[in-house]
């Protein structure tokens, strides 16, 4: 076992160098014969327990590990240790339900009642389809398109009715701004959502969709003839272009007499029927309404299943958590007996190093205590061995390691059998609560509204 650091005389000797040591005392005649104290061996001896000090903080700090290890194989063995963690499972159990179980229950009355309020507003409206909106981004992308489409056509109307015009590309810039206004924005925010009244069953609002879609259609219609016939009147240079235009619209409404009178028309209406359909269809369904219902619904049944999640999550958690509880004790007591005989093996290889390492500093330290009173009497100019010297240097042993009351117990057989038929029965049991809780809690089915959902 390779715990306590290897020594070598040599590295001892350079650390401390003894020869140098005794000839620099025995030159000036040191120590005195008659002293009881050497001050070089002294040096040395406490080079030697200050090596011998770090390996018993060593051994002792491995011993306590060993002890903590044995001390922890032991738990395995306390009765009721499986029972305690299904016991700690059920009470977590218990508190994941009371947290959910008011909100779960809320959500799904909510989510009940927006779904009778959406079959009801299909019902009494006659519908048998499914909703047909668009999706906020489809609104922003189909807005952000309206307005695109809104300088595009001024850009286009000032083009064409700059030419002629006195007031040049300015003038002909605020005319195109007003026209584009009313051709695009008009049907987008009045005309299209009101025309969708059309498909109503009330027959008033059927009636105010019909004679809304019609006003579009003349206004589309009268709108994008005017400005034809204004830009025609404008580059004719007459006196009065708005008289002039009414004259032309009143006489002939379709009797443009250049392809960029025509273009102008065809280009207007197109972009007035493209702001019309999105108009029909940004504001929601077709059917007026029903987008509202079906988007409330839709809002309740996420926020509940989104709940529903939540709580099926954190009971799996749970579960999770306290099956590795029961599968962490049942393996450390299956390992046990194995592991106890390595530690105690550890703690005997431990004890045995430790002992061949003391004996090896002793050596050294006699060696290096020879070594220095040879030099020392070498040179002393008395020739005399010193009173110190007459005795065999001695080392001082280690404090002794703790020593154990008992032996550690090992889990027998038996003792095994009964534990993994307690495990058994924790599975079994947390696997029963786990079910039992979703069950409660409505969690068990897929669909938050089916009927065997709890009220």
């Amino acid at each position: 076992m390779n715990v306590f650091p290897d020594l070598h005389l040599e590295d001892l000797r350079a650390e401390v160098e003894p020869k140098a040591l005794g000839r620099q005392l025995g030159e000036r005649d040191r120590p005195m014969l008659d002293a009881v104290e050497d001050q070089g061996q002294a040096k040395i001896s406490q080079f030697i327990a200050q090596k011998k000090n770090e390996a018993v903080q060593l051994r002792d700090e491995r011993l306590t590990e060993i002890d903590k290890g044995l001390a922890e194989l032991d738990h395995p063995l306390l009765p009721g240790a499986l029972e305690s963690v299904t016991q700690q499972a059920l009470a977590e159990f218990g508190d994941v339900e009371q947290r959910h179980s008011d909100d779960l229950r809320n959500d799904l009355q909510e989510w009940r009642k927006r779904r009778e309020d959406f079959l009801d507003f299909k019902e009494e409206n006659g519908i048998s389809r499914e909703p047909d909106y668009h999706s906020t981004i489809r609104r922003w992308v189909g807005g952000g398109g309206l307005f695109v489409l809104l300088l595009v056509e001024s850009f286009l109307n000032a083009g064409f009715l700059a030419e002629g015009s006195e007031a040049g590309l300015f003038g002909g810039w605020a005319v195109a701004i007003g026209f584009s206004a009313v051709n695009i924005l008009a049907p987008f925010g009045l005309f299209g959502p009101l025309s969708r009244y059309v498909r109503h069953v009330r027959l008033s609002l059927k009636v105010a969709g019909w004679a809304c879609l019609s006003a579009w259609v003349g206004l589309a219609l009268l709108l994008n003839l005017g400005l034809a016939h204004y830009r025609e009147a404008s580059e004719a240079l007459a006196d009065d272009p708005d008289a002039e235009m009414v004259t032309r619209l009143l006489a002939q409404p379709l009797g443009m007499e250049t392809a960029a009178s025509w273009l102008l028309f065809v280009l207007g209406l197109g972009f007035s029927v493209l702001a019309f359909y999105e108009g029909w269809k940004f504001w929601g369904d077709s059917y007026p309404g029903y987008r509202g219902v079906h988007v409330r619904m839709s809002e309740a049944r996420e926020q509940h299943e989104d709940l529903r999640a939540e709580a099926a999550d954190e009971l799996k958690e749970v579960r999770l958590k306290w099956l590795a509880k029961a599968e962490e004790t049942l393996d450390r007591a299956r390992m046990q007996p194995a592991e106890t005989r390595r530690l105690l093996k550890s703690e005997g290889d431990l004890v045995s190093a430790f002992d061949d390492h003391m004996e090896q500093l002793r050596n050294f330290g006699v060696a290096l205590i020879e070594e220095y009173r040879v030099a020392n009497h070498a040179v002393r100019s008395d020739r005399a061995v010193p009173a110190s010297h007459a005795e065999p240097w001695e080392f001082v042993p280690p404090s002794p390691h703790r020593v154990r009351g008992s032996e550690p117990r090992l889990v027998d057989e038996s003792s095994l059998a009964r534990l993994q038929a307690e495990h058994l029965e924790a599975v079994r049991a947390l696997n029963a609560q786990w079910e039992a809780a979703q069950q409660r809690l409505g969690l068990a089915g897929q669909n938050p509204g089916s009927e065997n959902a709890p009220s």
